[in-house]
Parts: structure tokens; sequence; C-alpha cells
């Protein structure tokens, strides 16, 4: 059984969550930064970890990715 606290899929859930409710309630704004400069930065890194899980995946392994 996986410890769900240990999950990388569990925490990038929570930090995906967390930076929506921030730009929702104007948390970024009101800090000085730019929410849409924060939503382009958030858009970068989750389409290059896309980009690189794609590369990488290999779908003739059946115990991998």
């Amino acid at each position: 059984m996986q410890n769900r606290w240990k999950s990388k899929v569990f925490w990038v859930a929570v930090a995906t969550n967390l930076i929506t409710i921030g730009t929702l309630t104007g948390l970024w704004a009101e800090i000085g930064w730019d929410p849409n400069t924060v939503t382009q930065v958030i858009m970068l890194v989750i389409n290059t970890a896309v980009t690189i899980f794609g590369l990488s995946n290999n779908p003739t392994n059946k115990n991998g990715y």
C-alpha cells in the first residue's frame, strides 16, 4: 500500500490547488506579483513536464512508464 503523503502526484496536486487559490483570491497581486506572469510560469512548468514525460515514455515496457 502506497503512503499518500509520500506520493509526488499528491504534492503536485496540492501545489496546483494552492497556486489556483492564490490566483483566484488575488493573493499574487497583493504581494506584488503579476497574476498573468504566475499563470504563464506555471503553464511553462507543466508543459515542460508533460513534454519530458512524453519523450521518455516507452509504451512497450509494461513495468515502467
